[in-house]
């Protein structure tokens, strides 16, 4: 999935690498302190690796470094019927994804412009 953010518009680029973090490979091992599911360490070093070198980093990712994608934010994607099951939902402020965190504040090592393809696709599809 990575590689196709190479075909992306590079404005694009932050929300679709998280959007590939949150539902990266369900591959998971259970962590032995508290029984949490993490993602396993090799799907988040890679995961880093990209951000780090190809996308660039958030504050959020900057601040907790490889930690930052061991476990993502999950989306809810069901609607309660009734007031008495939304409010048995723990809230967990962490855990809400704003506009703000797909803002890149430590730019990438190689450059959006250096190996995005977009541009190059599009001239050559006109042209």
């Amino acid at each position: 999935m990575c590689l196709a953010l190479a075909f992306l518009p590079p404005e694009l680029i932050p929300r679709a690498f998280n959007l590939i973090v949150c539902n990266s490979p369900p591959k998971l091992e259970r962590n032995n302190n508290n029984n949490n599911i993490c993602k396993n360490k090799l799907v988040i070093g890679f995961l880093f690796y990209v951000a780090e070198n190809y996308v660039g980093l958030t504050l959020n990712q900057l601040d907790q470094g490889v930690k930052a994608f061991a476990k993502p934010p999950q989306i809810k994607t069901s609607y309660f019927e009734d007031e008495e099951q939304e409010s048995e939902l723990e809230f967990d402020s962490n855990n809400i994804i704003t506009p703000d965190d797909h803002e890149i504040c430590d730019p990438p090592l190689f450059p959006t412009t250096l190996w995005n393809l977009r541009n190059r696709v599009e001239s050559e599809l006109i042209a």
